[in-house]
């Protein structure tokens, strides 16, 4: 992620997605890159979590998918983020 958004940018990781909601409690970004596949809380249960809660439900997250995931993984991601 760091090589995405440049050397301008601060860029703060989180190994799971449990982390990544303390992280973004504790940091308030301005943007959250999330993958959808890590250990522990998968990136929708995370991305869920952040968008349910208050002081955090503002930040845009975009969420990021391996190489080769099938159509039918798709449908359930746009499923997902539509339902959130």
């Amino acid at each position: 992620m760091r090589s995405m958004v440049g050397k301008e940018n601060t860029v703060i990781e989180a190994e799971d997605g449990e982390v990544a909601i303390y992280v973004a409690r504790r940091h308030k970004p301005n943007l959250i890159l999330m993958d959808i596949m890590m250990p522990k809380m998968n990136g929708y249960t995370a991305c869920k979590a952040i968008k349910t809660t208050p002081i955090i439900q503002a930040i845009p997250v975009i969420m990021s998918q391996p190489w080769g995931m099938n159509s039918t993984w798709n449908f359930l991601v746009e499923r997902v983020l539509t339902d959130i």
